[in-house]
């Protein structure tokens, strides 16, 4: 049926438009036959007053047909269909029949009616349309001798309406069918195409689209981001990196060339890792550049060493832990000897505490690969008051130090109250106050660091200083210090997993360890401890 879904409405009205035109254009040149007396030489028609007026009303109704909106109203376009049987057979029958070429026309108005009607219903048209012929040849043999020939035209005329119509209505399937399909594949490119731009939009590298002139044509929110520009289209890459339009010359010789890392032309961003691939963009031949931070490449790296570490600690946990189990199992046994003077025992008490210690080292670092985020509350956590646990912890500390180092408690405040795992406050104290002593400068030949507790007047939280007088960090390592496996150590001593370890039990704990240099030389690491009452 016509006007079957919208998809088909435009070229429906096209089609009904050059229908009208037709029949105008039709009776306009029937009527001119007619009055220039060709119709007898022409048409062979039998009856020219019929005829003639025909063609005159013909022409009149076309003209008024204009101005009905048939594409809105498919009643009155089958209603004009079925007046065009009706007109072009009185013009067959005035014309002497088959013979007159009239019964052309009628094959060509059932084509038409079956481009825009489907099924039964072109195929009522195509049959009315062979009855019409077939019956008025029947009419006309009665007033006029016809021969068998002009029966056979009428039945063929018949059968040309019958095939016209089969062959159009299976032209028109396949035809809306290669429609369907065409707009189903253009819709999955479609689809495509927004799917491959979420994917290049969050892709973690910048991605450049860049033709052979060194114009960006298109760029990703990432690549706006590394090269720190809020607009990258149409600009030249020339400009905006230089060494990157450098690099893309270069390559474009010699496509084999392994390209190095490049700093953008901004000096606060971090150097870039160009990748560069040819492609094809609206059939021209351009440069893919695909960015990736050097930053980031390195905090992968880390994260595969850490997740290592983690697999390493995690298989040689219990070969640590069982000679220090026989460690300690074989103090105590002598622990319980009559034999032993005051001083051995104070010396095995030493050995048995340490092995304690260093058994809560490798629960601790155990967790770490298992910690909860930084802004849960871990339910370990006690109460703990800092003030005698620091003392506490100076006397037990300063049984492991050489004479010639000293350490210094000063504690503004009492009681100072905090919620934290007491064994990983151990280990984060211990660790700072090794690295205070690691890195501080020796005067009257002995080494100095202060340990000062006190209440922050700003934020009321809980705060722990550890000072040391030594050279302090170099700027530019005060990003990357509690970063790990980075050490500043030339000596080989440091592993640069101290102050990482260090900084993530304090996060564990729902602390903060920051980095602050000193006025007169030094380095001050801060420890900034929840407050108590805020978690009660």
């Amino acid at each position: 049926m016509i006007f079957q879904s919208e998809s088909t409405f435009h070229a429906t009205k096209r089609i009904l438009f050059l229908y009208q035109l037709y029949r105008i254009a039709l009776s306009l040149l029937l009527i001119l036959v007619v009055s220039v007396s060709l119709d007898h030489w022409l048409l062979n028609v039998a009856n020219q007053q019929l005829f003639f007026v025909t063609c005159w009303v013909y022409f009149l109704c076309n003209l008024i047909s204009l101005f009905f909106s048939l594409s809105n109203n498919p009643k009155l376009a089958l209603s004009l269909i079925f007046f065009d049987i009706i007109i072009l057979s009185i013009l067959f029958y005035a014309a002497a029949g088959p013979s007159s070429g009239i019964g052309n026309l009628l094959i060509v108005t059932v084509a038409i009616a079956n481009s825009l009607f489907r099924g039964q219903i072109g195929l009522l048209i195509a049959a009315i349309s062979s009855i019409a012929i077939v019956l008025l040849t029947g009419l006309l043999s009665l007033s006029t001798n016809i021969s068998i020939s002009t029966y056979i035209q009428a039945a063929t005329l018949g059968a040309l309406c019958f095939i016209s119509a089969v062959l159009i209505q299976n032209l028109i399937t396949r035809m809306r069918t290669s429609e369907a399909l065409a707009k189903q594949k253009a819709s999955d490119v479609a689809n495509l195409q927004i799917l491959n731009n979420i994917i290049v939009e969050q892709m973690p590298s910048g991605v450049l689209l860049v033709n052979k002139t060194g114009q960006i044509i298109m760029a990703n929110n990432e690549a706006l981001h590394l090269l720190d520009e809020p607009v990258l289209n149409g600009l030249s890459v020339a400009n905006i990196f230089p060494e990157l339009y450098t690099a893309i010359k270069q390559w474009l010789n010699n496509p084999k060339l392994e390209l190095q890392p490049l700093q953008p032309a901004k000096k606060n961003l971090h150097k870039l890792r160009p990748t560069i691939v040819q492609s094809r963009h609206s059939n021209q031949l351009v440069i893919l550049v695909f960015l990736e931070s050097i930053e980031m490449i390195a905090k992968q790296v880390q994260q595969i060493k850490l997740a290592s570490l983690g697999h390493l600690t995690a298989s040689i946990a219990h070969e640590i832990r069982n000679p220090l189990g026989a460690l300690s199992h074989a103090v105590q046994l002598l622990k319980e000897s009559e034999n032993m003077d005051t001083q051995d025992h104070r010396l095995l008490q030493i050995i048995l505490n340490n092995s304690d210690r260093m058994n809560n080292i490798i629960s601790n670092v155990l967790q770490l690969s298992r910690k909860k985020p930084s802004h849960t509350y871990n339910y370990e956590m006690k109460p703990l008051e800092l003030t005698s646990w620091l003392e506490n912890f100076i006397i037990e500390y300063q049984e492991t130090l050489r004479p010639d180092q000293l350490i210094e408690l000063d504690i503004a405040t009492r009681p100072i109250y905090t919620y934290i795992i007491p064994s990983q406050l151990h280990q984060i104290v211990t660790n700072l106050a090794n690295n205070g002593f690691r890195h501080t400068k020796k005067e009257n030949e002995a080494t100095h660091i202060w340990l000062m507790l006190y209440i922050d007047s700003a934020t009321q939280l809980p705060q722990l200083d550890i000072l040391d007088n030594g050279l302090g960090v170099p700027i530019e390592y005060e990003d990357k210090l509690f970063e790990p496996f980075f050490t500043t150590s030339n000596d080989g001593t440091g592993t640069g997993l101290g102050l990482f370890v260090t900084k993530e039990l304090c996060e564990s704990n729902q602390a903060q360890l920051t980095y602050l240099p000193r006025k007169n030389g030094g380095s001050c690491f801060r420890v900034t401890f929840c407050s108590a009452t805020s978690i009660l």
